[in-house]
């Protein structure tokens, strides 16, 4: 092998070396950016399950506070209303959790 061989095979070797390097680069940035974003997405995910189970124990106090308080005709529907308000925020909540679950 002459010393023009493998200089050349040298100069190919690094041309390959190069441009590996290059793709490595570019797709250790494009995760970065993609973890970047889930975090950022998590976040928003987290406050929003905050701000659901928020308005279900809000409505959880509201129908113990209607319940002691309220009397009339109105007591049966009124806490019915509230307690199904509950239940709805409850589903929605559990539906959510179950999304991020998917993730």
């Amino acid at each position: 092998m002459s010393y023009y061989e493998v200089d050349d095979q040298m100069r190919k070797a690094m041309y390959v070396r190069i441009q590996t390097t290059a793709i490595i680069d570019s797709a250790e940035k494009q995760i970065a950016a993609i973890s970047k974003e889930m975090k950022a997405e998590d976040q928003y995910n987290q406050e929003v399950v905050f701000q659901m189970y928020f308005i279900e124990i809000m409505l959880q106090s509201m129908y113990n506070d209607l319940y002691h308080h309220l009397e009339g005709k109105y007591k049966e529907a009124v806490m019915m209303g509230i307690f199904r308000l509950r239940q709805m925020t409850f589903n929605v909540n559990e539906q959510w959790e179950d999304l991020r679950r998917t993730f």
